[in-house]
C-alpha cells in the first residue's frame, strides 16, 4: 500500500501544478495598506510565483477617498502617470492579462447615487506593452475603456502608463504559464511515474515463486503424463 501510495502522490501532485498553472488569477491591492514600499518594488506571491510590480514613487491609493466608495486600493507610480512595470519570475509567462481602468469612457457619469463623478470628470487614456525575455514587444494597447487586456506567448513583463492623462492599476488579471522547459520536465516526470509499475510487474512476474526456488516450467516444459 505505501509503495502506490509513494507513487501516486507524486502525480497527483505534479497534474495539480500543472492544472493550477492555468488558474486564472487577479490581484486586487485591496489587503495593502496606503502608502509607498521600500526601493519602489513590490513583490507578490501567486501561488509560489513571484509577480513583481515596480515604478518611481510605487505606492497604494485609494479611490474610496475621492469619487469610487467601496472601490477597494490601486497601485500608482510617477506621480499618477507611471509607467508600472510588472515582471513574473524566471521559468514562467503571463498570458491572457486585463487591467480595470476606473475612470474610463464607458463607465456610466452622473447617473449612480453612490458615485460622484460628474458627466464630464476625467477619462484616463491608459497604454499597455507586453515583452518577452528578449525584451520585444509581444502585445500592446491604447485604451480609454473600462477592460483592457494583452495576450501572447512568452509575455514576461510588462508596463503601464498614462502620461496624459494619469490612471490608477488596479484588478491585474492574467493565466500563469510554466515554461517549456518547466512543463516538459512535469510531463516527462507523470510519463516516467506512469510506467514505473508496469516495469516492476513486467520484473517481478519473470522471477521465481519463491525464495531458492526455479521460475515454473512453461507448459512446454512440463513433462508429459504417464
Amino acid at each position: 500500500m505505501m509503495q502506490i501510495v509513494k507513487r501516486v502522490l507524486p502525480v497527483l501532485f505534479a497534474a495539480l501544478m500543472l492544472a493550477d498553472s492555468a488558474r486564472a488569477h487577479t490581484i486586487d491591492f485591496d489587503d495593502l495598506a496606503l502608502g509607498g514600499f521600500p526601493g519602489d518594488t513590490l513583490v507578490v506571491d501567486v501561488d509560489g510565483v513571484n509577480v513583481t510590480f515596480s515604478g518611481d514613487g510605487l505606492a497604494t491609493w485609494s479611490l474610496d477617498q475621492v469619487v469610487f466608495p467601496g472601490s477597494g486600493v490601486q497601485l500608482v507610480a510617477g506621480g499618477f502617470y507611471g509607467p508600472i512595470t510588472v515582471e513574473i519570475e524566471p521559468g514562467y509567462s503571463f498570458d491572457s492579462i486585463s487591467i480595470i481602468n476606473h475612470l474610463s469612457s464607458d463607465f456610466p457619469r452622473g447617473t449612480e447615487p453612490n458615485i460622484t463623478l460628474p458627466p464630464h470628470s476625467e477619462v484616463d487614456v491608459i497604454t499597455g506593452r507586453a515583452f518577452d525575455q528578449d525584451g520585444l514587444l509581444v502585445d500592446s494597447f491604447t485604451s480609454d475603456m473600462r477592460l483592457a487586456s494583452l495576450t501572447g506567448t512568452g509575455i514576461v513583463s510588462l508596463t503601464f502608463e498614462a502620461p496624459e492623462t494619469a490612471f490608477l492599476l488596479d484588478d491585474l488579471s492574467f493565466v500563469i504559464v510554466p515554461e517549456p522547459n518547466a512543463a516538459l520536465l512535469i510531463a516527462l516526470g507523470l510519463a516516467i511515474l506512469a510506467r514505473k509499475p508496469r516495469i516492476e510487474f513486467a520484473i517481478s512476474s519473470s522471477r521465481g515463486s519463491g525464495p531458492g526456488m526455479s521460475p515454473r516450467p512453461s507448459k512446454q516444459q512440463r513433462p508429459a503424463r504417464g
